[in-house]
């Protein structure tokens, strides 16, 4: 996307914008593996694998 508005091929919004939904997917998968990670510890803290 960059090279592209290098280029002249896009605009500066259109790059903004794209950066702007990387960010919002890397967020969200960050708060999946967060989630997941909370449920594999209460997993194993209800199996007393943890104290």
């Amino acid at each position: 996307m960059l090279e592209a508005y290098d280029l002249g091929r896009f605009p500066l919004s259109d790059v903004l914008a794209e950066q702007r939904r990387y960010l919002d997917v890397e967020a969200g998968y960050t708060t999946v593996l967060m989630r997941a990670y909370d449920a594999r510890t209460a997993v194993a803290r209800a199996f007393g694998e943890i104290p």
